[in-house]
């Protein structure tokens, strides 16, 4: 994945901006992966901010969609198993639902796509979502470039 993007050039940060955000429609596949090649890709300011406005594109999109088409978006994209558990986190109280929402978002490898479909479902205000998105997707990928660093450091 990182020589295909990297063949790419000038249009690198664009084919990483599409990858990501289509990969985020999958929400079984941890999108932390994605954040290390574009740390590995881009370095570390200008990766930073690619992650950053993916994770939020990518966090939005199935938020807003899963909002307009209800339970057929979250259908399509996950089992039915997965839906009667995300299910339950709906019968949660609001207050409950966002601090897992803000928890689940902020932890590398967890299924924070999956979370932000089932925070559309939930009717969760929008205002309301993005606040937490904003934060928790910013920790996430801070936590990332923090273990990467550190790795780096154990491995030399």
């Amino acid at each position: 994945m990182y020589d295909y993007i990297g063949a790419f050039s000038y249009l690198a940060p664009l084919i990483f901006i599409i990858l990501k955000v289509l990969i985020g429609f999958v929400p079984f596949i941890p999108t932390t992966i994605f954040i290390v090649i574009g740390f590995a890709l881009f370095g570390q300011k200008f990766g930073l901010f690619l992650n950053y406005i993916t994770g939020l594109m990518t966090a939005v999109l199935n938020y807003t969609l899963t909002r307009i088409y209800g339970k057929r978006f979250l259908n399509f994209f996950l089992p039915k198993k997965s839906i009667k558990k995300y299910e339950s986190a709906t019968r949660q109280s609001t207050k409950r639902f966002k601090k897992v929402l803000f928890l689940t978002s902020a932890m590398p490898f967890a299924p924070d796509n999956a979370l932000s479909m089932v925070a559309g479902f939930k009717k969760l205000r929008f205002k309301e979502y993005i606040k937490i998105m904003t934060v928790a997707k910013f920790i996430e990928i801070l936590i990332i470039a923090y273990l990467m660093y550190h790795l780096k450091l154990f491995l030399a």
